[in-house]
């Protein structure tokens, strides 16, 4: 309790006392702000268990009780850089890491944890690590910027807690429930990077954030799914299979869109085949499961199905308008008699799309409306097949030679 860094008070620097609770088997997620107190925590957290292991009194409230730790490990501001040379940021880390899985019973801290690596692949290592730590009944810390090793405190909070770092106060609050931003462009002006880079880097992101805004509905199902995945990927081998063929699928996605203004659509493609991809997977886990007695891993199959089944319907929806924005096509809001359509058809697995462009709509019937397309007509066409144009000027018939009249994203 009370507990403060004593190197800080050896320097007699204003220390902002915390309280340090970790016990074996367990293990503390730290995220926040860049600069809110992360390191120094690990840092006062590492010292104080070797004080202790050493007999020497530590700098904390009295009556505050301490485990005793045979063994101390940390990566903590680059150690595990120091200690191998020769090594990448990354590979040094999985040095440590690999070291520390053979312990049992130690305090265990990492500072940034997986990072210096593709950030979906580092999250998933540095998740599969934690949980290897953890079934060793070993003591563990660790601050990270990666949301997949957040989304796993969330979802575990028998194993887990999730403690953020907000404001100047630098005291962590224990127990979030929710993923925090690492506030990189606070730090930067902190640090005295030139406003006009700032400037510059806040536009993108603002862009960048415009462009997810149709995924926000989207977000907990995913964000749930993800880090059932990666316990699903703890249980069985052929997990880690569904995670690599999800990853392919999403950089394939990317790789067919390179016009800025589709950004949005690659996003929300991905995030709709992401979830597809990820429910036909865990249906062979599922399937495959039930060979074997094991009612735990059947009952977290089967609750990730169901979540997976829950977001079919929005991500189905999100496909469509990707495909549609890839077309330079959205949904309407409202159509009333005059207007000027599209008329779409899309497969049934939302992978491809025709249009039909310059249709006119004669009258509308409840979920339907009578287009007149050239000198036909076409009665009853359901409102859910009609799109328009996102750029006005594309409705004067120069869409043609702009944008192709079928897309797919296979």
């Amino acid at each position: 309790l009370e507990a403060r860094h004593p190197v800080l008070c050896l320097d007699n620097t204003q220390v902002t006392p915390v309280d340090l609770d970790l016990a074996p088997g367990r293990c503390a997620i730290l995220q926040g702000a860049n600069g809110g107190g992360k390191t120094q925590y690990l840092g006062t957290l590492g010292l104080l268990a070797l004080l202790v292991k050493a007999a020497i009194p530590i700098p904390a409230a009295q009556g505050s009780i301490v485990t005793f730790f045979p063994t101390i490990l940390a990566d903590v501001e680059n150690a595990a850089k120091l200690t191998f040379p020769n090594a990448s940021t990354y590979e040094g880390f999985l040095y440590f890491a690999s070291y520390a899985l053979n312990t049992e019973k130690a305090l265990i801290l990492f500072d940034e944890l997986g990072s210096g690596t593709d950030s979906a692949e580092g999250g998933a290592i540095g998740v599969a690590i934690l949980e290897s730590l953890l079934q060793k009944q070993n003591a563990v810390c660790a601050a990270t910027h990666h949301p997949s090793v957040k989304a796993q405190a969330i979802s575990r909070p028998e194993a887990y807690e999730l403690w953020s770092f907000e404001g100047d106060s630098f005291r962590p609050s224990r127990g979030a429930s929710a993923i925090r931003s690492a506030k990189a462009l606070d730090a930067a002006e902190r640090c005295g990077l030139p406003q006009d880079v700032i400037n510059v880097a806040n536009e993108l992101l603002n862009c960048e954030q415009s462009d997810n805004d149709d995924l926000r509905s989207l977000e907990p199902a995913l964000a749930t799914l993800e880090a059932v995945r990666l316990r699903a990927t703890l249980a069985a081998e052929s997990a880690e299979l569904a995670a690599e063929a999800a990853e392919k699928m999403r950089k394939e996605a990317l790789q067919a869109i390179n016009h800025a203004a589709q950004r949005s659509a690659t996003r929300a493609f991905s995030a709709a085949q992401r979830i597809e991809q990820a429910e036909k997977n865990l249906q062979l886990l599922y399937n495959d499961l039930k060979k074997r007695p094991d009612a735990n891993a059947l009952t977290i199959i089967g609750d990730t199905l169901r979540c997976a089944r829950l977001a079919r319907k929005p991500a189905l929806r999100a496909k469509r308008e990707a495909l549609l924005a890839a077309q330079g096509l959205i949904v309407p809001n409202s159509i009333k008699p005059g207007d000027s359509v599209v008329i779409v058809a899309f497969d049934h697995a939302a992978t491809s799309i025709s249009t039909q462009p310059g249709a006119q709509v004669l009258s509308i019937t409840r979920n339907t409306a009578d287009l007149r397309l050239g000198s036909k007509l076409i009665n009853k066409v359901p409102l859910t097949d009609l799109a328009v144009w996102d750029v006005p000027i594309l409705a004067d018939g120069s869409a043609d030679t702009i944008y192709a009249t079928t897309s797919s994203y296979r």
